[in-house]
């Protein structure tokens, strides 16, 4: 939604809801056989909000701030059925798992532009800081010789051995002031000069799939990214021919990335 203050100043306001419901059973091992396979059900729930109070005009510096929040959270449960790897005695092995995961969120930003030299040169500049709280609780369960059906869960048969208890996991908060500064020059209306260097966030979390208590409560690091970008943006030929170039670098510190490692 948009709302216009005067012929300078806007109001805006963005804001959206997700629901999502997932049931998907899969051959894990692409075998005719069954010797891994898994059902994973769940839901998903996400909410977020933005206000943002804009300065489009009336002045050299143009400017906007507002307001962002999310919500999100998450239920998880899986049973992995393996079969026909331990011998006869154990030709059957389940395991059931259940995730309930949080993340809430909120940012306050602002950012400007300056022009100057009659609008061929402009200044760029801006802010965000940026909270987050993660939360992870995890259950697993292990049924030998087949003592759970392939769709147990611990309510349908309590016999299962507990290998991680219900709800282990941990919360934690993360959060970080990020910027960008930048500059562009019109060169001539057809040819644009531009430098930029910003950095970027990503909070830390949990990792839900592991089965261990110590890592399930222990917080992997947030990733930090700083980019320096120079760039130059051409229009050619009476608007015949668009030609661009780029050069940037970036820089991560304590990167993200996901790998399944064997028990």
């Amino acid at each position: 939604m948009n709302f216009d203050i005067n012929q300078d100043f806007s109001l805006a306001y963005i804001g959206s809801w997700l629901q999502m419901d997932d049931d998907q059973t899969i051959d894990g091992d692409g075998t005719p056989y069954t010797i891994y396979h898994f059902r994973r059900w769940g839901d998903f729930q996400q909410t977020t909000n933005e206000i943002r109070l804009n300065r489009d005009s009336g002045s050299n510096l143009t400017w906007q701030v507002g307001a962002f929040t999310a919500n999100a959270k998450a239920t998880t449960q899986q049973n992995s059925n393996i079969s026909g790897l331990l011998g006869a005695e154990s030709e059957n092995v389940n395991t059931y798992s259940e995730n309930d995961a949080s993340s809430e969120s909120y940012s306050f930003f602002g950012e400007g532009e300056y022009a100057m030299m009659d609008d061929r040169f402009v200044l760029i500049g801006g802010l965000r800081y940026i909270n987050e709280t993660k939360r992870l609780g995890r259950g697993e369960y292990t049924y030998l010789n087949g003592s759970g059906g392939y769709d147990s869960t611990p309510q349908q048969y309590p016999g299962g051995l507990q290998t991680v208890a219900p709800n282990s996991g941990g919360s934690a908060d993360f959060s970080k002031v990020v910027y960008r500064v930048g500059a562009r020059f019109h060169v001539t209306d057809d040819i644009m000069l531009y430098a930029t260097t910003s950095t970027g966030f990503r909070s830390g979390g949990f990792s839900p799939r592991a089965s261990d208590l110590e890592i399930l409560q222990r917080p992997y690091q947030p990733e930090e990214l700083t980019n320096i970008e120079l760039g130059i943006k051409t229009t050619l030929f009476d608007s015949r021919l668009m030609l661009n170039a780029a050069a940037f670098h970036m820089t991560y510190e304590d990167m993200q990335g996901e790998s399944a490692i064997p028990a």
